[in-house]
């Protein structure tokens, strides 16, 4: 039978897993998959906010001059790409600055997701009363606005994909999405100008959600919506009683409860993404927030998601690499600061939220975790970008509870490989050498930290 990689971990701290890999290593050649159709697995964050009057790059001292450094921090952290909004507020923000943050992400090897400014939300509406207004919407205002954003940054090499539309919601019957169809009709304009890089989606993630994808799918394919990106923010609070929730299963009360939504929601995104042969991207939650409404005239606020820990922001990246995802981008960077008292006055609701920096700059724990994660992973990040599942689905390993193991294949090269995840974020695991993991057994003892993981090469 075939072993993975014989030597012992060492003992090392809960985020070292990954220097297995690098000890291993892959020799040679890539010429069975050319450099330019192989993309690496992202990590990255969301530079910007909601609402931009008020957002979070109101926070940035000195506004557009700090971008630059936005990205040198990212870059210096591991982080391999930004997802990012404009500046100046308008439907599709100051275009001007994607110039800033295409360069400067140029500059530090990151690549660059543009999702302008203010989400056009003529294209977001739905109901039949307005599906004609939509479309037309879609393709008089959004589609050539589109097409000329890609006709001015399409050619550079820090550009990674275009992001027109924010949070497609699930109000809709199956398959009658019509922002869906709008978003078709922009990223059909955007390939006639820009064939290379793809338009994306980004799902609120909801099971019907999912279904309607899916349908969306099987009846017309992919088209040129190219990638799939979904959000998934499952580490909250119990949601307040006065909260108007569609889905009651988006307000997990427990950790365990959290973690098996993410992976449920992931797994299932990932395989209708695969079914289409199209890549799937994760939205992670990488924030906290708090809401407040008006109740009988007094605001009231509770706590609505809360900051993930250490293991719960390892486990959103390997439950990603084990899924078969291509990428993940953690919501969000900045911190929301409050509106402004009269802004205030005149609401019902809204929410705050806490980024991977407070709003003095400070680094946050669930920021310093991601950081170390992303570093260590960061050489390794072109691999397993190319990976693709090499058998059925992840499989549980006998007599260690709570861990996850699937095979894959490195197409470049033929090599196997097997990625292991501990989905337990409170406690430790060890599997013992001569265990079966993935069809193969292990050569040595194999130490996981909660939420950890590591992907071993297979050898034969």
């Amino acid at each position: 039978m075939s072993h993975p990689s014989t030597f012992r971990l060492p003992n090392r701290s809960a985020f070292l897993t990954l220097f297995l890999l690098a000890a291993v290593g892959v020799p040679g050649a890539r010429a069975q998959v050319p450099e330019e159709e192989v993309q690496p697995f992202f990590i990255g964050t969301f530079v910007g906010a909601n609402v931009f009057e008020w957002g979070d790059l109101r926070a940035a001292p000195g506004g557009p001059a700090d971008l630059p450094g936005i990205v040198d921090d990212l870059a210096d952290r591991g982080l391999n790409a930004v997802w990012v909004t404009g500046f100046d507020g308008g439907m599709y923000g100051d275009i001007s600055l994607m110039r800033v943050w295409l360069d400067a992400a140029g500059r530090r090897g990151v690549k660059v997701v543009l999702q302008g400014s203010g989400v056009p939300y003529v294209i977001q509406r739905q109901g039949a009363e307005v599906a004609d207004e939509t479309l037309r919407a879609a393709r008089e205002e959004v589609a050539p606005a589109w097409a000329a954003v890609a006709r001015t940054y399409g050619r550079h090499p820090a550009l990674l994909a275009y992001s027109p539309v924010e949070e497609i919601g699930d109000n809709v019957e199956l398959g009658e999405n019509q922002t869906l169809r709008a978003l078709a009709e922009v990223a059909r304009a955007v390939a006639e100008v820009d064939p290379l890089h793809p338009t994306t989606t980004i799902h609120i993630a909801s099971w019907s959600n999912v279904a309607i994808e899916e349908a969306r799918l099987r009846r017309d394919g992919p088209g040129r919506i190219r990638v799939i990106v979904y959000d998934n923010y499952p580490f909250s609070h119990p949601i307040p009683d006065w909260a108007d929730v569609s889905d009651p299963a988006l307000a997990a009360a427990t950790p365990a409860e959290a973690v098996s939504m993410y992976v449920e929601f992931l797994d299932r995104w990932v395989a209708i993404g695969r079914d289409a042969n199209v890549p799937v991207w994760v939205m992670a939650q990488g924030h906290s927030s708090t809401w407040t409404r008006v109740l009988d005239g007094v605001p009231v606020t509770r706590a609505l998601s809360r900051a993930p820990t250490e293991a719960e922001m390892r486990l959103q990246i390997w439950a990603a690499v084990l899924a078969g995802a291509k990428g993940i981008f953690f919501f969000q960077y900045h911190s929301s600061p409050r509106f402004p008292p009269e802004i205030e006055a005149t609401l019902q609701e809204w929410e705050v939220g806490t980024g991977l920096r407070t709003l003095d700059g400070e680094a946050t724990p669930s920021y310093e975790a991601l950081a170390v994660i992303a570093t260590s992973l960061k050489p390794h990040l072109d691999r397993i970008g190319r990976l693709e599942p090499d058998g059925g689905p992840a499989m549980g390993v006998d007599r260690v509870p709570g861990v996850l193991a699937r095979g894959f294949r490195d197409p470049a090269n033929g090599t196997r490989w097997v990625v292991v995840l501990n989905r337990d974020i409170e406690a430790p695991r060890t599997i013992a050498a001569g265990a079966e993991v993935a069809g193969v057994r292990l050569a040595a003892d194999l130490d996981l930290a909660p939420g950890d993981g590591t992907i071993l090469e297979v050898r034969e």
